[in-house]
């Protein structure tokens, strides 16, 4: 049954830049991913989709290759922005170290109205607590 996997900027990092630690691991997952329907926040594309990025024709050709064969959706960030500057600094100031980008996609996961059912990242920890609540499988 095809699933709904959220990809976390981190996935998107490894699965490009080929020196990075995650590399390896994430062609492999995309073996298994890429059949289903992959969920892309904004936040995470403003994170790896960035100037580094666009610089590399390699990396623009491949991406272009999977939107056009892949099934993508995207989430826009505007539902998530209200207040999130006072989120960040609240959640800073007690347990911290959570990114403003990582916020969002937490508040995205925990939105209901979103259908979920996987996540696939190298930063379990910061989303644990948002899968768990909504019985979403962390992946690897």
């Amino acid at each position: 049954m095809p699933k709904k996997i959220i990809a976390d900027t981190g996935f998107w990092i490894g699965y490009f830049e080929q020196r990075d630690q995650y590399h390896d691991e994430a062609v492999i997952i995309s073996e298994d991913i890429f059949p289903h329907t992959i969920i892309c926040p904004f936040p995470s594309l403003y994170e790896y989709l960035n100037t580094r990025f666009a610089k590399n024709n390699k990396y623009i050709l491949e991406y272009e290759k999977l939107v056009n064969k892949l099934n993508m959706e995207y989430i826009y960030d505007n539902d998530y922005r209200e207040n999130i500057i006072y989120d960040f600094i609240s959640y800073n100031k007690k347990s911290g170290q959570l990114s403003l980008v990582d916020i969002i996609i937490n508040k995205m996961i925990e939105d209901v109205n979103i259908k979920i059912d996987s996540m696939v990242t190298f930063n379990k920890k910061d989303f644990y607590r948002a899968c768990k609540k909504r019985n979403i499988e962390l992946l690897p």
